[in-house]
């Protein structure tokens, strides 16, 4: 600030540009600051409204939650599959491959209940996993990502 208040180029800025650079100061210490103006715009405000029509309300995900949980057998062969719970929220949850898909389904309900429908999605496109009965290897599940859709 001294080089610039006697006249003189600061040594950083002629060490940063190797070509002569030109610098005006102007002293506005007596005036009174004024805030700029708000753009003329204004960002907005509104309320927004889901295209999927969706009429289901999550409740409070518990993932810690051992109820529900399907009993892993460690003498049988396992795998884990990947839950992304309505919120966001995601678990991993080890289980044979001899479980049913209706297991699964009662741990999410237990650990992340919705008032209303949901369905468990996986796959691109995503596609809904809709016989219970299924086991985790008929239903091409091992090391599977599932979504919880609330509908």
């Amino acid at each position: 600030m001294k080089e610039l208040n006697e006249g003189y180029v600061p040594e950083e800025m002629r060490k940063k540009y190797n070509k002569p650079v030109g610098i005006a100061l102007e002293d506005k210490r007596q005036e009174k600051f004024r805030p700029p103006t708000p753009p003329k715009y204004v960002a907005y405000s509104g309320a927004g409204h889901s295209l999927g029509g969706a009429t289901g309300v999550g409740g409070e995900v518990n993932k810690e939650s051992a109820d529900g949980k399907p009993v892993v057998d460690a003498s049988q062969p396992s795998t884990t599959l990947q839950i992304r719970f309505h919120n966001g929220e995601r678990v991993s949850l080890t289980v044979n491959m001899t479980h049913t898909v209706g297991d699964i389904h009662n741990y999410v309900m237990v650990a992340a209940p919705v008032e209303g429908e949901y369905q468990l999605v996986t796959g691109f496109p995503p596609k809904p996993l809709s016989d219970p009965s299924k086991t985790v290897q008929e239903a091409g599940l091992k090391n599977a990502a599932l979504t919880q859709k609330i509908m």
